[in-house]
């Protein structure tokens, strides 16, 4: 079923670039490398996910991400799902840049978290807070690549925060609606 989701949205995602309609936006597979820092109780892990946003201007964008992972225990053998959705406002730092648009992020959303890292019954929805810093690079017209730095708080119980490093491959079309701007290539 996921797989057929992710081909659906690449799908699309291939007919709007082909397109070129609107501001420039972008779906992209993402891998995340994760340290949760505050419990060591927890083993490091890998995440994987989906991420789809836009410019809303040469300086300002929006962007989702759902990523999904398996927390394990350092002692116990006990492990359990976290599943995150994730809206953030992103700040481009160098908007008129050829090829490469550094940005900030700051966002919120939700964290699922199975038992016994929710630290209730079952499985919980927490919030979730983040910050990061990354970078898109543009490879030809379409192709997007973007590696990022995060800091992640999870409010359960007993707040747990967790280091991220990013990487995503993707497809990005539009960029009609900035012709002032030469760093988008249209």
């Amino acid at each position: 079923m996921h797989f057929c989701t992710v081909t659906l949205m690449f799908m699309l995602a291939a007919g709007l670039a082909a397109a070129d309609l609107g501001p420039p936006a972008w779906v992209q597979v993402k891998a995340a490398a994760v340290k949760p820092d505050s419990c060591h109780c927890i083993k490091d892990l890998g995440e994987y996910g989906l991420g789809a946003g836009a410019w809303c201007s040469p300086r300002w964008g929006a962007e989702l991400d759902f990523l999904a992972g398996r927390l394990h225990s350092r002692h116990t053998g006990a492990s359990a799902d976290q599943r995150q959705l994730l809206g953030s406002v992103l700040f481009g730092l160098n908007p008129g840049g050829a090829r490469w648009f550094p940005y900030v992020r700051a966002g919120a959303g939700g964290a699922r978290v199975a038992a016994p890292y929710s630290l209730a019954a079952g499985t919980t929805t927490r919030f979730a807070f983040l910050a990061g810093i990354g970078v898109q690079g543009l490879f030809g017209r379409h192709l997007l690549a973007s590696a990022e730095a995060r800091g992640l708080t999870i409010e359960t119980q007993a707040e747990r925060t967790e280091k991220q490093v990013l990487l995503g491959l993707g497809l990005r079309w539009g960029g009609s609606g900035y012709p002032s701007t030469p760093g988008i290539p249209k």
